[in-house]
């Protein structure tokens, strides 16, 4: 009995673990990081099994890390596709949160110049 106790709590400590490493993971693909950048955040994510801190890292960049979006390459990096899927696209962001409605209006005006 003593050790069905014991394997139950380690499979509760396995789960809670690899839902911990998850969060930062979920933030940021819900923030709209992808790329090499979601996949950074990934690796310090995991690795924080083993270190701890870096955990911590990928939950602060995951936070604060910033797509390509406001380094004057557009919203998306490269511009793909008609006005009306950036703008679609664009749209989806606003609505999720990714970007404030200052951001919003800024790529409107320039995907709409073009």
């Amino acid at each position: 009995m003593a050790w069905f106790l014991i394997f139950s709590i380690t499979v509760l400590c396995i789960v809670f673990l690899i839902f911990l490493i998850q969060i930062p993971i979920l933030i940021a693909r819900g923030r709209g990081l992808s790329g090499s950048d979601l996949t950074t955040i990934m690796i310090l994510s995991w690795c924080g099994l083993i270190l701890g801190v870096t955990w911590f890292v990928a939950l602060i960049l995951s936070l604060i890390w910033r797509s390509e979006m406001g380094q004057g390459c557009g919203i998306y990096g490269k511009s793909t596709g008609s006005a009306a899927d950036q703008l679609e696209r664009l749209h989806k962001l606003k609505q999720r949160g990714a970007i404030t409605q200052k951001e919003f209006d800024s790529e409107k005006k320039k995907i709409l110049s073009k």
